[in-house]
């Protein structure tokens, strides 16, 4: 059962704010957009129903002027 993207909240910290978008797809899963216009070190704080992920936060390493990423997440490894 799918629960969507009201279920999964994304926090970026860094030198640059992120714009976060997610789009619900099929099977349980939603992907996560993040965009950043400042290179630096960022965690990628990431909940399911208000409880931490394994492994959240994540540490990313960003370089360049512009960056776009995308996070994928299914349900059943959420729920672990």
């Amino acid at each position: 059962m799918a629960h969507g993207v009201e279920d999964i909240d994304v926090k970026i910290n860094g030198p640059g704010q992120a714009e976060v978008l997610k789009k619900e797809q099929k099977e349980g899963k939603v992907d996560v957009v993040y965009r950043t216009l400042s290179p630096g070190e960022y965690d990628i704080h990431i909940k399911h129903k208000g409880k931490a992920i394994h492994g959240s936060p994540f540490g990313a390493k960003i370089s360049g002027m512009f960056v776009t990423c995308i996070i994928q997440h299914r349900e059943k490894q959420i729920d672990r």
